[in-house]
């Protein structure tokens, strides 16, 4: 029997009319999809139930779910919202509005600021703020509930025929507006929908947002509301909130105190909104605070909980379309965007710089104060100055004489901006959906809402980069307006020209990146050269084709590349600069400037000093350091130009240079000769040069860490003066062959490390042919008493002798091989007599490979209790498991953690069973990792030892069992068993996944506040709403399951 439809009720203009409503296959219940909704109704534009907006549907990622649809409601008749409804043309009077002239600021103070703003005059109602104390007097209680409204999650024009390039958020939209409709004034269109469509070929852009999204305005009262208790003051009196000076005026309220608590605003946030942004600082906009969410209970006592954070439209300073200066004050957008707070912290970091957001917007009148709006403002400070953060209104009642007695609030850097958006707030992740980013004449960057977006840059000029894309060789890129990034894949070098004159003229998109995807010639480095040294952009990406590295390159640059690297270094536009061997997966690169060993695909990468903009931070793969040194220098015109160098020839060969900050100039000498004038510039160089030996960079004077590939005694002399010249010096490592005697190589330099003043660690690495690499380690050099040792060792390594010289200075000793000999030498050197010992750890790293001799002197060592911490682990590969268990028992009240792994683990546990209760005197066990095939055929008597091993009075505080089949019966065991209290890490990946029931008996057993960091686990499928449901149950139960440091729980490798 065919299954019964549902149908959705709507009122449309006094007309009931019903829509059937369809099972979605993304969600449980049904949906009525909203391109029905449109064919029904013409002109919709939202859809709301009383004065609640109905959004759209959302998957488990919290995306809008496709096709749109929205959520059936049975008992409930919807209204149907049109565009021409009058609830639609409230608002947006900072827009409509002409601002007042002010006259030019007569302070004294002539610090002129890098990016001077522009003289703003407010009007403020004289009711509103003729009480300085009334900003924090009593909460009313009387309520006026506005709905709330959705952000808009669109801007993005992409097109993309083939899967090689995507965006990371929704592109697609089933029913595009018409955005060829004329605007009215009432309407709020995205500048980055274009006004035309090309559909030519495989080029499909597909447009969003939708016309529900296009118009959706925040809730308003209707005109017939009833206003009684609302602000609305007939009169107002004009500030003027340049960071330049304050002008007192007539009305302002300075009881017994020489300065209004405007005037102290004005002197508090001065810096903050002088402080202007790169696209490298400015992740988000860079004025935000608190609010409370819109059906708050004003009765409540305030928590973090029931707030939201706010960002403000960064507006004004900046020359509209029409040639004039707009005046417009910060404000909320039209569309109220809240992020959910994930930190608790917050407040205690950008408490102060909240109250400022919030007292400019009540004195500044950057919202519309009606009586709601106040309340929450209010409730807002109220709440913050409960937190101890103060307020103007402070400084006020202390009376101050002067504004020098008040702090001026700092601005915001990059780091902190940056941790807001990434640590603190809730998916915020994801570009912000009611702001974009707009890049100014002067290069700096905005985060303004649609409607300021929409004066500063015609339309015309976002229609650019999908006309682009809609060319044959061109066809692969896409246009991220929320980000402002457009990517392309440029086929041949007439349609780059093509580029590079549309680059040139996208001067408001701050984010350039494209592969030139053919072999470039060297009349094509010559014209991208000149285009890029005309570039408004502030990031620009360039991959090329992967070429073989030219070895032979006298200029020691292994590529052709370096005028367009030129072009881009005097070009004081470009903020960020990176070009690429052919990498089509593009990422925020330019978000942090973190150096890694190894930059892999880059050729040459540089980013202007945050700190120091005329400084740049500048890294690239050369073939020669020293030759391309000496290419850059010239090239450059000298290194004072470098606040941070990194010369990369390989993982094993790379220098990373440090200068001073001052402006001293360089002479462009030779490169032999630059370190008798020029090194005093430099502060420190950190150099790893395993083929480098020769490199000039040697000869300085602040080398402050180096790794270097070291032949003994030949190259004896010349560390030795490496190390007499380099008084900063703080770290050496020596890499030497196997024939090399470390201990011999460590006296050679004793005397000349313990008079050192910095050089505190050093390492020397020894390589062998068939076996792993040995490391020795020693820190405190400087004093023999305080010195202490660690050893990584193989069974190849003689190190009788280091045994016997350093004995009391050994810490850590991690063992992947040991001697016969070097075992007696060890034991003997390690009895008590010769104590007392700094020995703490002793890690077996690979026990089954150890002879039966080693294993008895290491028996004895153990057993004297010598190392706190004891750690076993090896693969079991063999069945003559007696020597291992028979070792395992000896030790075992020793042991900290045991890892076994390997063909015939089974084995080896068997046997400890049948050697019970001996083999189960773990007690100081806290990890136990076993991985292999081990089968449990009877639950009572195979699982002895382990259910003993967990009952022990200390708790483990890691298990994990891999590749094992315990059964059901043993898995539910092993949970019953299992003490919570202490855990951090649970691991179980069987061989065959277990049953849901033995997920649900975990997910019960785990307690509140557990100290879990990490649950893994093999299931057997199940659907991925029921695995999301026990992801977040046990992360609710995990003390490290939210906030900024989360827990980590996959179920059958599923991470959200």
């Amino acid at each position: 029997m065919a299954a019964s439809k549902s149908y959705q009720r709507f009122r449309s203009r006094d007309t009931v009319i019903r829509i059937e409503a369809h099972r979605h296959p993304g969600r449980s219940g049904p949906v009525i999809i909203w391109s029905d909704i449109q064919a029904c109704f013409p002109g919709v534009v939202r859809i709301q139930d009383q004065d609640i907006y109905i959004p759209f549907e959302r998957d488990e990622d919290l995306y809008r779910i496709k096709p749109h649809g929205i959520n059936y409601r049975p008992d409930t008749i919807l209204d149907v919202i049109y565009r021409d409804d009058k609830a639609l043309s409230k608002g947006k009077s900072y827009a409509k509005s002409k601002p007042v002239q002010s006259t030019p600021p007569t302070s004294g103070n002539t610090k002129q600021a890098a990016f001077p703003p522009v003289p703003i005059r407010i009007e403020i109602p004289s009711s509103v703020a003729s009480s300085p104390a009334e900003l924090s007097s009593g909460l009313q209680s009387t309520n006026n509930d506005h709905g709330d409204s959705t952000p808009d999650e669109s801007g993005n024009i992409q097109s993309t025929p083939e899967e090689e390039i995507t965006d990371p958020r929704e592109t697609n939209s089933e029913d595009p507006p018409n955005i060829a409709e004329p605007q009215t004034d009432d309407q709020e269109q995205d500048p980055y929908v274009s006004a035309e469509q090309s559909t030519s070929g495989s080029h499909d852009i597909s447009q969003e947002p939708t016309s529900q999204d296009e118009f959706l305005e925040a809730m308003e009262m209707d005109e017939g509301s009833d206003h009684s208790g609302v602000a609305s003051p007939p009169d107002s009196e004009i500030i003027d909130t340049s960071i330049t000076t304050i002008v007192p005026t007539s009305a302002q309220d300075t009881s017994d105190c020489t300065f209004s608590v405007e005037e102290i605003m004005q002197y508090r946030i001065k810096d903050i909104l002088a402080r202007r942004y790169t696209w490298l600082e400015s992740p988000c906009p860079k004025l935000f605070t608190i609010l409370p969410v819109k059906d708050f209970d004003i009765s409540r006592l305030p928590t973090l909980s029931m707030f939201r954070v706010h960002f403000l439209c960064d507006c004004g300073g900046v020359t509209k379309i029409d040639g004039e200066q707009d005046m417009s004050p910060p404000h909320l957008p039209a569309r109220e965007e809240p992020y959910v707070i994930k930190s608790d912290n917050i407040i205690a970091k950008y408490g102060t710089y909240m109250m400022a957001v919030l007292e400019m917007m009540f004195y500044m009148k950057l919202v519309t104060l009606d009586k709601r709006t106040v309340e929450r403002i209010r409730y807002a400070v109220t709440f913050l100055l409960t937190k101890r953060i103060q307020s103007s209104i402070r400084f006020h009642d202390r009376k101050i004489n002067s504004l020098d007695e008040v702090p001026v609030i700092e601005p915001l850097d990059n780091t902190s901006l940056k941790e807001l958006y990434t640590q603190h707030l809730v998916d915020a992740e994801q570009p912000l959906g009611g702001f974009r980013a707009f890049q100014t004449d002067q290069g700096d960057i905005r985060w303004v809402c649609i409607l300021h977006l929409s004066e500063y840059a015609p339309n015309t000029v976002f229609e650019r980069p999908t006309r682009f894309l809609g060319h044959p060789s061109s066809l692969r890129g896409a246009y991220w307006a929320s980000l402002g990034i457009f990517r392309v894949i440029v086929k041949d070098r007439e349609r780059a020209k093509d580029l590079y004159q549309l680059i040139q003229s996208l001067v408001s998109v701050p984010l350039m990146s494209f592969f030139l995807d053919w072999d470039v010639l060297p009349q094509d480095v010559v014209d991208l050269a000149e285009a890029v040294s005309l570039f408004p952009t502030s990031c620009v990406m360039i991959n090329v084709r992967e070429d073989p590295i030219d070895n032979t390159d006298p200029w020691g640059l292994g590529h052709p590349y370096n005028p367009v690297v030129k072009a881009a270094f005097n070009n004081p536009r470009i903020k960020a600069f990176s070009l690429e061997k052919r990498k089509l997966d593009i990422s925020d690169e330019f978000g942090s400037f973190e150096r890694s060993f190894y930059l892999g695909s880059v050729i040459v990468k540089f980013k202007r000093d945050l700190k120091t903009p005329s400084k740049t931070m500048f890294a690239a793969l050369v073939t020669d350091m020293d030759e391309a040194l000496g290419t850059l220098r010239a090239s450059l015109e000298g290194l004072d130009r470098f606040s941070e160098l990194t010369l990369e020839v390989g993982f094993w060969d790379q220098a990373t240079i440090k200068f001073a900050a001052d402006e001293s100039d360089y002479e462009l000498v030779n490169t032999e000769d630059w370190f008798s004038s020029d090194a005093r510039h430099m502060e420190a160089i950190e150099l790893r040069a395993y083929s480098s030996t020769d490199t000039v960079l040697l000869d300085a004077k602040c080398l402050t860490d180096v790794m270097i590939n070291f032949k003994f005694p030949a190259d004896g002399p010349k560390i030795r003066n490496m190390i007499k010249n380099n008084t900063r010096l703080k770290k050496l490592e020596l890499s030497i062959t196997e024939a090399d005697d470390a201990c011999q190589i460590f006296e050679y330099f004793k005397a000349l490390l313990a008079n050192h003043p910095s050089l505190d660690s050093f390492h020397i690495s020894q390589e062998h042919f068939h076996a792993r690499t040995s490391v020795y380690t020693w820190e405190g050099v400087a004093d023999r008493a305080k010195m202490t040792l660690g050893i990584e060792c193989s069974a190849e390594d003689r190190i009788g002798t280091m045994l016997q010289k350093f004995a009391s200075c050994l810490t850590t000793l991690m063992i992947y091989g040991l001697g016969v000999q070097e075992a007696l030498i060890l034991e003997k050197v390690l009895r008590p007599k010769k104590g007392p010992f700094k020995l703490r750890s002793i890690f077996l790293l690979n026990v089954c490979a150890l002879s039966v001799e080693a294993m008895d002197s290491l028996k004895k060592i153990v057993q004297r209790d010598t190392a706190p911490e004891f750690s076993i682990s090896g693969s079991v590969d063999t069945k003559e498991i007696g020597p291992l268990a028979d070792f395992l028992i000896a030790v075992a009240p020793k042991v900290t953690r045991l890892h076994l792994y390997g063909q015939h683990v089974r084995e080896i546990y068997m046997e400890l069973e049948t050697r019970m209760p001996e083999s189960a005197e773990m007690d100081r066990l806290t990890e136990l990792l076993i991985s292999g095939p081990l089968k449990v055929e009877s639950v009572e008597s195979e699982m002895k030892w382990l259910r003993s091993i967990l009952k022990k009075p200390v708790p483990l505080t890691t298990l994990e069992i891999k590749s094992a089949d315990l059964g059901h019966d043993g898995w539910m065991m092993l949970v019953k068993e299992v003490n919570f209290t202490g855990l951090s890490d649970l691991i179980i990946s069987p061989a065959r996944p277990i049953k849901i029931k033995v997920l649900e008996a975990i997910v019960d057993a785990v307690p509140e506040n557990s100290s879990l960091g990490a649950v893994v686990v093999t299931c057997e499928e199940m659907p991925q709403a029921r695995r999301e449901e026990f992801r977040e149950i046990l992360l609710k139960k995990m003390k490290n399951g939210s906030g900024s440091n989360k827990g980590l729980v996959m179920i059958n490798g599923f991470i959200r």
